[in-house]
Order: structure tokens, then sequence, then C-alpha cells
């Protein structure tokens, strides 16, 4: 045994009676995380955000606003042990800005181009990996408004993050496992939804949250057993499926993807954009010459 091997030992030693663990207290529990960062997209109102905060919060409850909530790409880490390995992990969620922006002032609402090259920017400047990519859709909206915006975002995101893709349906809080499943299986085989799902290798899961609004209106005194009934029914079905979702990420540690080509679609999309205004500039001056 070398005298490395011996300081080794005796410090491990030591640090096993009570006298090296109240020396070495620094009042508190300190655990090594697992890093796990998370991309969730969509179009907005969808629920990205109130997803998110669930995740967080295990009885958040929503409202609903019909506007945009989210403004710029948030960052929110999420802290999670696992009780059965007792290991921590930090998901990181990245809550991007809706497409399709529905802001309260119509003069704020952003081009999806827009939003998606502030998507990347705050990327490529935030972290270098990516463990998965949430497409989050509304229940029973998928072919009537999230079609045309998924297809853009996996072009946004590119082939190599579809191993790393699921799909998040929300609202689903008043649908049975069996009736979900039914669900699913349509957005799997249908003509219009099946490129899509066949992108999110990682399946479709369904999300639920209590609802502000239906809470309520529950609002007299021979009415308050009926709001703790139904949050009650809820909680025992929506928190399976958070537990779910969050089983789902801790099994993405150490599948990250680089997101080197998030910042090259950036250039690209700048490039563009450039020379569409060149282009745009070259016409009126050509304009003002017929003119004159």
């Amino acid at each position: 045994m070398t005298t490395t091997d011996r300081a080794k030992r005796d410090l491990d030693d030591f640090l096993r009676t009570n006298e090296g663990q109240e020396v070495s207290n620094t009042g508190f529990a300190i655990n090594e995380s697992n890093i796990i960062n998370v991309l969730v997209v969509g179009r907005s109102q969808t629920g990205k955000t109130t997803l998110i905060k669930s995740l967080i919060n295990t009885i958040h409850a929503s409202y609903v606003t019909g506007f945009s909530d989210t403004r710029n790409v948030t960052h929110h880490p999420i802290i999670v042990r696992d009780k059965i390995t007792d290991r921590y992990y930090q998901i990181n969620m990245i809550d991007t800005i809706g497409l399709d922006e529905r802001s309260q002032d119509p003069n704020n609402n952003r081009s999806n181009e827009e939003i998606l090259t502030l998507a990347a920017k705050f990327i490529a400047k935030e972290i270098t990996t990516l463990n998965a990519v949430i497409f989050v859709s509304k229940v029973g909206e998928l072919h009537q408004h999230d079609i045309s915006t998924f297809k853009l975002l996996i072009n946004f995101l590119g082939p190599s993050f579809e191993a790393n893709a699921m799909m998040v349906v929300t609202h689903c809080d008043g649908l049975t496992k069996e009736r979900f499943n039914v669900l699913a299986d349509g957005i799997r085989t249908h003509s219009l939804s099946k490129e899509i799902s066949d992108y999110c290798t990682l399946g479709i899961l369904p999300h639920g949250t209590l609802n502000f609004d239906q809470l309520e209106t529950f609002t007299g005194e021979e009415e308050m057993e009926m709001r703790k009934y139904i949050i009650k029914k809820k909680l025992q079905m929506i928190t399976p499926m958070r537990k779910d979702i969050l089983q789902l990420l801790i099994a993405q540690h150490g599948k990250q993807q680089p997101v080197q080509q998030l910042q090259e679609i950036v250039e690209m999309a700048n490039k563009e954009r450039m020379r569409f205004l060149e282009d745009e500039i070259k016409k009126r001056n050509q304009g003002k010459c017929i003119i004159s």
C-alpha cells in the first residue's frame, strides 16, 4: 500500500467516526447531481409553462388567460431525488416562447422565425447539450393547429434529436388511461400526424393539471365537499402522469445530444434574413429609379 492509499484510508476511517462527522459537518446536506437539459417547445397557449410549473410543484393549478404568457426563453432548474437509488438529478427545463404567438398587445407578436432564433441563441449561449425535447400539444388540437408548427420545429431541431424527442399532450386531466391510449394510437397512425409521432421516439405522454377556473365554480359552503372531491379525484389521475414524465426525463441522463447545429441554423436564418432585406432594398431602389 502506498503512502497516498494509507492517507486516504485513514481519512475515510476518521470521517466515519462521530468526531470526524462533527468536525467535517458544514450544516448542509451536499449531494452530487446529474444534469439533464430539456427543451420544451410548441405552439402558444398549449400549456408549456404550466407543464413545467406542475413538475416543480405537483399541486400546481392553472387558469385560462387566452394570451401568451412567456415572452422570453427561460430556464427552470428542478432538483429531483430518486428515492430508490438516492441519486440526485438537476433537470433544467428550458421554456421557449410559443410559436404562433398571441400577445395581449397584437403589436408585440413576433414571427415564428424570430422566436426560433431567440430560442437557438439562448440554447447556444446557456448549454452545450440537450437530453430531451418535449413537443407540447393540447388535447384535441394536434390535427387542427399543431401539425405545421411541429414540422417547423422538426426542421429547426434536425434529425439528430429524434432519439431524444417526446410528445406531451396537455389538458388530459379528464381522460382515463384507456381513453388516452386510444387518442395516442390515433396520433401514431393518422396520415397527418404520423410523421410527428415517428419523430417523437420516446413516445406520447398525457399531462393534466388542476384548474382554478373549474374549482371557482363551487363557491358556496354547501359545495365545499364537492370541490374537495374534485381535487382528490383530479390528483389521483394527474399525479401518475407527472411521475411518468419525470421518470422518462431521468432515463435520458447520459443520452444527450450536442446543440452546435442549432447555432448553425441561427446563422443560416440570419443570412437568409439579410439576403431578403438586401433584395427588398434593391426592389425599392429600382422602383424609385422607374418613378424618377
